[in-house]
């Protein structure tokens, strides 16, 4: 409880509850739900290119050449897994395209928000009351006990492995590397996921990628390599 003695703590692990650890998980899954893993997961690769837009603007200094290669890279990219290269159609329903980039803004503001605090306090403790505060915030819009669907012995080890590793293992390993790196080069080094996420949706959803998806999400995950070089 002491983090909640200090005013400034406390009103930034409420901000980083709502719109950190809420934010970044609801816009995700529903991405998700209206299109699927794989596309939702490179729409919120966009994160490092929110990232260097917000850093420009607060420090008002122009990006380099190789951060407007990466912005170009990451929007064409976007462009090619969401129309195929065709003006007037969208290759992933509206709705998920719209969740995967309020999503990417979630995730920039889920890794820059918390640098002080996770420096300050452990990454365990931050990420444990960002789930408990988003948690009891979306309780009256989504009671728990109010539960549709089935629910079996694999529902269950599937929804505890969510919790447990994807969940509070990978939040709390993500922003443990907050506190010796830069929000930055976290979002770089957590370029691995975009990639798992595309062959795990091909082996084991049936998740069909032609050409123009390979060479779109090729293009997103491209700007986060150019920018580990950098």
């Amino acid at each position: 409880m002491l983090v909640w003695k200090d005013r400034k703590d406390a009103r930034d692990v409420f901000l980083f509850a709502i719109f950190g650890m809420l934010a970044v998980q609801y816009t995700y899954f529903a991405s998700i739900r209206y299109g699927n893993a794989a596309a939702a997961t490179i729409l919120q690769y966009l994160m490092p290119v929110i990232i260097i837009g917000y850093t420009t603007m607060v420090t008002r200094k122009l990006p380099r050449y190789i951060e407007l290669v990466c912005v170009a890279m990451a929007v064409g990219g976007t462009f090619l897994l969401v129309t195929h290269g065709k003006l007037d159609t969208l290759a992933i329903p509206l709705e998920a395209l719209l969740w995967g980039l309020a999503s990417a803004v979630a995730a920039a503001f889920y890794t820059m928000q918390p640098k002080r605090l996770i420096r300050k306090w452990r990454a365990t403790l931050v990420v444990g009351w960002g789930m408990l505060l988003g948690g009891l915030a979306l309780m009256p819009i989504c009671p728990p006990w109010m539960f549709t669907g089935r629910w079996d012995s694999l529902s269950a080890i599937i929804y505890a492995y969510i919790i447990i590793f994807g969940t509070v293992t990978a939040f709390g390993c993500y922003l443990g590397s907050i506190k010796y790196i830069q929000p930055e080069e976290a979002s770089i080094l957590g370029s691995v996921e975009p990639l798992s996420a595309i062959l795990l949706s091909v082996a084991f959803l049936n998740v069909s990628f032609g050409w123009m998806d390979i060479l779109g999400a090729a293009l997103v995950i491209g700007t986060v390599f150019l920018l580990a070089k950098k």
